[in-house]
């Protein structure tokens, strides 16, 4: 498809369909448009066609753009890693010449906003396909970069892409940080000029373990040092089109077949790594960034999921948390007093309680507060979960491990272990057999007591253990789930009251899930 840098790749047909993507005839697309005009939508990507793409790739071999009316071309990619020239494009669109959407990250679209580039002030985001910046600096196998200290930082020479040093010298200020090519990176770190390099962690940390046998040694950039940046691949519009209503539907008809797309390469990756595959034909793009077969690429989309999953409000896929977007904006800087985002175009339904938003906001505050008490104290805060056979609704329970798969990774309640241990939080996870006798699991309960920082009993228990002599055996100080003040009547308003004449010591605030 892709005829070179001075042509779009126009994909307004419809192939014929693959397994698992099902295609619709070209016939029937034909009937379904015959009375409504196709209309030209241009995407200006910021990266190669690769499977951080998958949800285009899928809506094109699928026909969910034609069905949509839209007859989507892709433009040629700019400087890619050296200068936000996706953001300069999209910014000239004229109000009454096709819709331009464009991508980028969200910390290089506020760096625009705030460098007062002519014209470039008239872009705002509206979705994000990432929910989480895959940025990370990766080091060969056996080198840590966990936990760096300021003195081991300052031997730490580091290579990264143009448009990323000042972001990079600030997250690490003692750090030699230097440009490298993006074609020269992994050569440089595999001779020892570099000691660590930036990746992006849904395509070149599988190359890398691929190339050397052994997942390299990873340092995510977001949380680093507190660093927030925000959403990934943001989809952005010129503020001049996203005046006109005709375009405005025109863009949310291309949202929402480019996020119907990303929940179909959900549903079968291996169909949607086979369209990404075909996007990829003939194009120009480094060949240490990926291997081109479809294994790999199936694996890419996998991981791509798990960013775009996190980019979600209130269930809608692709939606921006307008608090999350604010708090990216002010840590990296601000905007220059530029609106940047347009929450309007692709909203989510403001009647549906917006727990996406609020479960991150909540796990973000629990790491910050984990790494403070790692560094007061030397280890991290501990959680003891107890398990009695698998009727409780937990990851002993049937079916735990698809519905873990609901959740982005690290944030599910069926994975207590692997959410503790992405936010800081050490889970000491006892599974005892379903015909534990009550003085046994009260023995269980008093020998956690001494060594954890917080307890939860899983229920429902085995109808033949004493319930209520579990749960009161689990001190009230160290009662996550609450069941004391519960039992107490000491909810107050939505907030329990933090003493009582039983238990002098101030107890943790319940947490049952609502």
């Amino acid at each position: 498809f892709f005829v070179g840098r001075g042509a779009p790749l126009t994909c307004s047909h419809n192939p014929a369909p693959s397994s698992g993507c099902r295609g619709t005839s070209r016939a029937l697309l034909q009937n379904q448009n015959t009375h409504r005009a196709m209309r030209k939508v241009l995407f200006q990507p910021d990266y190669f066609m690769s499977p951080q793409f998958a949800g285009l790739a899928v809506a094109l071999r699928t026909g969910r753009y034609a069905r949509r009316g839209i007859e989507l071309d892709i433009l040629p990619l700019g400087g890619a890693g050296e200068r936000a020239e996706e953001v300069s494009i999209v910014a000239r669109a004229k109000a009454d010449s096709p819709l331009l959407v464009g991508s980028t990250e969200q910390y290089i679209l506020t760096q625009a906003l705030r460098d007062g580039t002519p014209g470039e002030s008239g872009v705002r985001a509206v979705a994000a396909m990432f929910g989480r910046s895959p940025l990370a600096l990766a080091a060969l196998p056996g080198r840590e970069l966990t936990g760096l200290t300021q003195a081991a930082a300052e031997e730490l020479r580091v290579g990264v892409h143009e448009d990323t040093v000042g972001l990079v010298s600030r997250l690490l200020p003692s750090a030699v940080v230097v440009p490298v090519g993006r074609d020269d990176k992994m050569e440089l770190l595999r001779s020892g000029q570099i000691d660590a390099a930036q990746v992006y962690d849904v395509t070149e940390t599988l190359k890398m373990e691929a190339d050397l046998g052994a997942a390299p040694a990873l340092l995510p950039l977001e949380g680093l040092g507190g660093a927030r940046l925000g959403y990934a691949q943001v989809l952005f519009a010129a503020h001049a089109q996203l005046r006109e209503q005709d375009q405005v539907a025109t863009l949310q008809d291309f949202l929402a077949a480019t996020f119907d797309g990303w929940a179909a390469a959900k549903s079968d990756p291996r169909a949607a790594a086979d369209a990404v595959m075909a996007l990829m034909a003939n194009q120009p793009a480094p060949s240490d960034h990926w291997d081109h077969s479809l294994p790999f690429h199936q694996a890419s989309v996998e991981r791509c999921w798990d960013y775009v999953r996190r980019a979600r409000c209130a269930g809608k896929l692709g939606a921006i948390d307008g608090r999350r977007w604010a708090e990216a904006t002010e840590w990296l800087g601000g905007s220059g007093g530029v609106q940047s985002l347009d929450p309007a175009v692709w909203a989510s339904d403001p009647l549906l309680g917006d727990g996406d938003s609020l479960a991150a906001s909540i796990l973000d505050k629990v790491a910050a507060k984990a790494a403070a008490v790692r560094s007061e104290r030397g280890q991290p805060p501990r959680l003891g979960l107890v398990t009695v056979g698998e009727l409780a609704e937990g990851h002993t329970s049937a079916g735990a491990s698809s519905r873990e798969a609901i959740a982005p990774a690290g944030q599910s309640w069926f994975n207590k272990a692997a959410a503790g241990e992405k936010h800081g939080v050490l889970v000491e996870q006892l599974d005892l057999p379903y015909s534990t006798a009550t003085p046994d699991l009260l023995a269980a309960l008093a020998a956690l007591s001494r060594r954890c920082d917080g307890i939860q009993l899983m229920w429902p228990l085995p109808a033949h253990v004493d319930a209520v002599a579990a749960y009161g055996a689990v001190p009230p100080h160290l009662d996550v789930d609450g069941a004391h003040f519960v039992s107490r009547s000491e909810y107050n308003g939505g907030s329990c009251v933090g003493r009582t004449s039983r238990d002098p010591r101030p107890g943790l605030r319940g947490c049952l899930p609502v």
